[in-house]
């Protein structure tokens, strides 16, 4: 929460600072790359992606083990992720 927050306060900024604003950005890996505000529209696209993916893989799934009756069956269903 706290990350999509700061990310969400540094689009704002580098909104108000017109479209060729950028920002250094520090990683999870301690990198600092420069950032526009479209890059960081792009990473909460992802998430918000990779979000869905997750989601869509759990409830095939969850069909699945609700459709077997058995121990055995259940431990071979894989997921789609």
């Amino acid at each position: 929460d706290k990350a999509r927050e700061r990310i969400n306060a540094a689009i704002i900024a580098l909104d108000v600072q017109g479209a060729d604003a950028s920002i250094d950005w520090t990683t999870a890996d301690n990198a600092d790359v420069r950032v526009t505000a479209n890059d960081l529209r792009m990473v909460i696209a992802a998430v918000a992606q990779r979000s869905n993916a997750l989601h869509v893989a759990y409830r095939a799934a969850k069909d699945k083990v609700e459709q077997v009756t058995t121990v055995a069956e259940v431990e071979v269903i894989t997921l789609g992720v």
